[in-house]
């Protein structure tokens, strides 16, 4: 019989600049966050990840525009999600 599990995830964090039009990010994350602990959902925080990463910086190197993640700040993404559900991570190319 498969097992499956309902994954939930954050959005990526949105530099500087593009958080005034999404102002409404932070209190999404958290009801994300809320979801999954009632819920028992894996939950993929990647916006937990990318301000651990980059700490009060704009999180720009990893996107390609005000909301947008690029190759670097996808390949973060990835490699957080296959981590959090324990398939390690993508081979560098």
């Amino acid at each position: 019989m498969p097992r499956t599990q309902v994954v939930l995830h954050t959005p990526a964090l949105v530099s500087f600049s593009g958080r005034e039009r999404r102002a409404a990010l932070p209190a999404y994350c958290e009801a994300v966050r809320e979801v999954a602990k009632d819920t028992g959902a894996l939950l993929i925080d990647h916006e937990a990840h990318w301000r651990e990463h980059h700490g009060t910086t704009d999180p720009v190197p990893w996107l390609d525009d005000p909301a947008h993640p690029n190759a670097a700040g996808h390949l973060q993404m990835a490699n957080h999600t296959l981590r959090a559900m324990g398939l390690g991570e993508l081979d560098p190319l």
